[in-house]
C-alpha cells in the first residue's frame, strides 16, 4: 500500500485540530483499535485505544489552553512525518515545544503507529 498525501495530511491536520481545540472524541477516532503511541521516542509504548485515550486524559487534565502551528506534512510511501510546534498557555505563561510525529496508517487511513520526537532541548518558555 502506498498512501496519498490526500488521504494522510487530512487526518493529520484533523489531528492538530482536535488536540488543539480539546475534542477528544475526534482526535481518537483517528486511530486505528490497535495502534500504538510513544511519546516521547524511548518512552513506554502506549498500546491499543483505551491506553491512548488515558495518555489524551493525562496531557489534558491541566487547565492550558494550546495551539499548533504548523511547519509541513512530508507523506513517503505508508509513512507520513509531521513538523509542527504545540504552544501550551495557562495565564501569563506559554511555553512551546517543538515536535517531529511519525506516523504509519492502514488501509483505511486511520493511524497505526505514532512516534513523537523531541526532547527537552525542543522546548522553550515565551
Amino acid at each position: 500500500m502506498s498512501l496519498s498525501r490526500k488521504v494522510c495530511e487530512p487526518v493529520l491536520q484533523e489531528y492538530m485540530r482536535s488536540w488543539a481545540s480539546d475534542d477528544r472524541d475526534a482526535w481518537l477516532a483517528l486511530f486505528a483499535d490497535d495502534a500504538s503511541l510513544e511519546d516521547p521516542v524511548g518512552a513506554p509504548l502506549t498500546q491499543g485505544k483505551e491506553a491512548i485515550a488515558a495518555f489524551w486524559d493525562r496531557i489534558h487534565q491541566a487547565q492550558m489552553q494550546m495551539r499548533c502551528e504548523l511547519d509541513r506534512i512530508v507523506v513517503c510511501g505508508e509513512e507520513a512525518l509531521m513538523i509542527f510546534t504545540v504552544v501550551s498557555s495557562a495565564g501569563d505563561v506559554s511555553m512551546r515545544v517543538r515536535i517531529a510525529d511519525l506516523f504509519t496508517f492502514n488501509d483505511q487511513g486511520k493511524i497505526v503507529t505514532m512516534r513523537a520526537f523531541w526532547d527537552q532541548r525542543c522546548m522553550s518558555m515565551d
